[in-house]
């Protein structure tokens, strides 16, 4: 994709200031400078590149008067909607580079998710080479994960999986396999292809906007794919797991594991139980969980591991279908209630782990007490 000239950024207040002069010159001579007619017709050059930078800074600048900031979001605005969609593609590839500060790189994946969202139609022949770029960039386009920004790594998965939404599996047949093998180049890349796959899931199952039959193309091919998507998290939390668990982890490792949590957990609710019970059980990510059920390093993800299996046997999947497994969950309950008896019911701190276990017990028990009037209210075969 051809981009315009790069060029050079100038401070922010400096920036500003620029852009406060030409919103007073323009004003100046007609209210209706800032119209829609007037703003909206873009060619993408150099000037204007310089100029929608002038406007973020501006609008980013708390210093900004009333006038100059509501010009410089209706010049923002009028990039989104009226660009035409080559150069606005262009533009919005460009702005998204690590190299530019961060208001711009917000704005640049802000761009590229709105075209993907509200003018997917209108880039034709793009759409492949922003299909492309996105790979690209989960791959090797942001900083390393220690250091990236929260709204990158979302903004950047979110855009992946709006394009799923339109183009998979039909006109992007590799984009799962894709994105396994972009996981295994480091950590960096699996947070970005993890909250990816998680966006994706959400999407397909939340995202009011798909009509009905698309959705059910996208389930039906997501089905295919859960067990390579709870391989990708099973591997990527006992990577995590191992290292906090030994008393070596890092923050980015705690923040990565209560991600790959969520996103299982996140995912079960979705996948069959026979593919959901023979794969973690394969997997054996049960005993991942007890591991970190017993972790004193973060109560945060001791209640997501409360979650994980009371999600096994509390039958809130939408079959309703039977607990999955018993023994693996009754065996984390008896260490969990080990835990229980030798700390402070009253400490604050573990509050939170408390109540998920005690919620994550009495799951059990319910779960266990119908298993018992199933069996006990069963004809015998002397019976019938």
């Amino acid at each position: 994709m051809r981009l315009p000239p790069r060029s050079t950024l100038s401070s922010s207040s400096a920036a500003s200031d620029v852009y406060k002069r030409q919103v007073s010159t323009q004003s100046t001579g007609s209210q209706q400078q800032h119209s829609a007619g007037t703003v909206l017709r873009w060619h993408l050059m150099a000037q204007e590149w310089n100029q929608l930078v002038q406007a973020l800074q501006a609008l980013h600048d708390p210093r900004t008067d009333p006038q100059t900031r509501a010009a410089a979001h209706q010049h923002c605005e009028a990039i989104k909607w009226h660009a035409a969609p080559a150069s606005a593609a262009e533009l919005a590839v460009k702005m998204s580079g690590s190299e530019h500060p961060q208001e711009v790189r917000h704005f640049g994946l802000h761009l590229v998710e709105h075209l993907v969202k509200y003018r997917w139609k209108e880039l034709g022949e793009l759409q492949l080479q922003l299909k492309s770029w996105i790979q690209q960039y989960l791959a090797s386009g942001t900083l390393q994960n220690n250091t990236e920004l929260h709204f990158v790594k979302e903004k950047s998965a979110a855009i992946g999986a709006a394009m799923a939404v339109r183009e998979w599996p039909q006109r992007w047949p590799g984009f799962i396999e894709t994105l396994m093998e972009i996981a295994g180049r480091g950590p960096t890349q699996a947070d970005l292809v993890v909250r990816t796959v998680r966006a994706l899931v959400s999407s397909i199952f939340h995202d009011s906007n798909i009509v009905e039959r698309r959705r059910k193309e996208l389930k039906e091919s997501l089905n295919q794919h859960f067990p390579s998507i709870l391989g990708l998290l099973h591997t990527q939390l006992a990577g995590c797991s191992e290292a906090l668990l030994s008393g070596i982890g890092t923050e980015p490792e705690f923040a990565f594991a209560k991600v790959l949590l969520q996103t299982l957990l996140e995912a079960m609710v979705f996948i069959r139980p026979d593919t959901l019970s023979d794969t973690l059980g394969q997997l054996r990510t049960h005993e991942l969980c007890i591991g970190l059920l017993g972790s004193r390093y973060s109560h945060d993800l001791r209640v997501l591991s409360c979650e994980y299996f009371e999600l096994l046997v509390s039958g809130s999947r939408p079959d309703k279908s039977e607990m999955l497994p018993h023994a693996a969950v009754a065996q984390a309950c008896t260490a969990a209630v080990g835990q229980l008896s030798e700390s402070d019911l009253l400490d604050q701190d573990q509050y939170g782990f408390h109540k998920a276990l005690c919620s994550l017990l009495c799951a059990l028990g319910k779960a266990q007490l119908l298993l018992n009037c199933l069996l006990y209210t069963s004809p015998s075969p002397r019976d019938s």
